[in-house]
């Protein structure tokens, strides 16, 4: 039986586990080693910025596709605009070529210049997946299929702060309207005004008695997706929208 959970919450994010393993012969952006750059190695790549499952030394090298010497939300950035056929080739590939030798390993510290909102999304995630395992849970999967629908939601809070869309219809209708057509069990909502932190926003939501911590730790939930839309006139405050996807 189909189940649909809506819940007032804090923030919360998405993203997974996927192989990471260098390729024999070694590809910028084919970081799962199946000789094709496609949507799972961007996945990869954020599933490492959430610490979801973090890839090995020599995979980083590939995933720095923009050749800067980081691994950040940039990176993804390109694979997927790659995928999406935008670009035909990386910053890295045309540096290799130039220099003609092998990429070196690269640093992956974060910058401690603020958050980007996927980046904010990206922590969110971290944090939810923290929680899980301390409860032996799996940890969520990026539900890359269901972000733009998360991250329609979030500006639609600006308008209607409620599970209910400006429209008059309920929150999953937004699956529809984007097209996801994928078949599901169970959908959840949850949605938070205010939030000026990850660590805040999942803070408040774990210590909620109304439902918000059962619905993190649902064990029937295998995607989570989640849309941050800074408010207009209130500077570092997100409306933040969670969709969870079974």
């Amino acid at each position: 039986m189909k189940k649909l959970i809506a819940i007032i919450t804090v923030a919360v994010l998405i993203f997974g586990c996927m192989p990471a393993v260098l390729a024999d012969v070694p590809k910028y952006g084919d970081v799962d080693k199946n000789d094709t750059v496609n949507i799972f190695d961007a996945t990869a790549v954020q599933n490492h910025l959430a610490k979801a499952q973090l890839l090995t030394d020599d995979v980083l090298i590939l995933a720095d596709v923009d050749a800067n010497n980081d691994v950040n939300i940039m990176d993804v950035t390109e694979i997927q605009r790659y995928v999406a056929k935008k670009i035909t080739s990386f910053p890295a590939d045309e540096k290799q070529a130039e220099e003609s030798t092998t990429p070196t390993q690269k640093p992956t510290e974060k910058p401690s210049t603020g958050m980007t909102t996927l980046e904010f999304e990206l922590e969110v995630l971290r944090l939810v997946n923290e929680e899980r395992a301390k409860e032996g849970l799996q940890p969520y999967e990026f539900g890359y299929h269901i972000h733009d629908c998360a991250k329609l939601r979030a500006e639609e809070l600006l308008i209607v702060y409620d599970h209910m869309r400006p429209d008059g219809t309920p929150f999953f209708t937004v699956f529809n309207e984007l097209n996801v057509k994928e078949p599901w069990m169970a959908l959840g909502e949850n949605i938070v005004m205010g939030s000026s932190s990850p660590q805040s926003a999942v803070s408040a939501w774990m210590s909620s008695t109304a439902g918000h911590r059962e619905q993190i730790l649902d064990p029937d939930y295998k995607y989570m997706a989640v849309g941050a839309c800074e408010i207009p006139n209130a500077k570092g405050y997100y409306a933040v929208v969670q969709l969870f996807w079974a």
